[in-house]
């Protein structure tokens, strides 16, 4: 399946594979790592929050610093790693 990078909302780790969930909440399973969505989407707006998961910052609703998640505009709520809570926070800070 093609679809558009402006529709994707967050890409999530899944084994092997990787679960790229879209803007009209169609889940599309593919073959593909999560580095290879990461390498192909770093100019796009996505930003990688964990091992596992990688988030297009325009669908962020808002973060909540005392349970360190994210809750995505379709009411998901992600995890951000420690390690990338730094980074994160000035990411979102710039934009």
């Amino acid at each position: 399946d093609f679809v558009p990078i402006c529709e994707i909302m967050y890409c999530k780790a899944n084994l092997s594979y990787t679960e790229v969930v879209t803007l009209n909440h169609n889940n599309i399973l593919s073959s593909k790592s999560i580095s290879d969505f990461e390498e192909s989407l770093t100019n796009c707006s996505f930003f990688k929050i964990s091992k596992s998961a990688l988030v297009n910052t325009k669908f962020i609703h808002s973060y909540n610093k005392k349970n360190n998640q994210i809750l995505m505009k379709n009411k998901e709520l992600l995890e951000v790693a420690r390690r990338r809570r730094t980074d994160f926070l000035e990411m979102i800070s710039s934009v």
